[in-house]
């Protein structure tokens, strides 16, 4: 029914977030899911589809499993636009997604570096100040 729904704004290209959240449990009753020495915790991956806002695949791993390691094993197709966090801070997997095609979009982390190749400016009712567009630099 949401896939149905019209919008008042759509992307030419699918749109999908890719998210992850810890979930604790009980390490006595969960043995297999022990996080530290008295925690237990899994993590629940989602890729999310903003076609009908429905999420289009899931993994659950251990409570320990890097967010970039899951990253890595997944596959787009070209022209696919990703909406990624900081935990997903990865240059080689960056690297690999421009050039397949898939673009991404997440926020910077405060220590990293870049050159801004170009910057254009939103319209004044945007909430969005200006667009940025930029090049990582690997750090020396």
């Amino acid at each position: 029914m949401a896939a149905l729904k019209r919008r008042r704004f759509r992307f030419k290209h699918p749109l999908r977030t890719l998210d992850a959240t810890l979930i604790q449990l009980c390490a006595t009753v969960f043995d297999r899911a022990r996080f530290q020495r008295t925690k237990g915790a899994i993590n629940l991956h989602l890729q999310l589809d903003h076609q009908g806002c429905l999420p289009c695949w899931a993994l659950v791993t251990d409570g320990d499993t890097n967010d970039v390691r899951v990253a890595q094993r997944l596959t787009f197709a070209p022209g696919t636009i990703v909406a990624i966090d900081r935990g997903y801070l990865d240059h080689a997997l960056y690297h690999h997604w421009t050039v397949i095609g898939v673009w991404f979009v997440t926020r910077s982390r405060t220590n990293m570096l870049y050159e801004v190749i170009a910057r254009h400016p939103m319209l004044s009712r945007e909430c969005i100040l200006c667009q940025v567009l930029y090049s990582c630099r690997a750090p020396v």
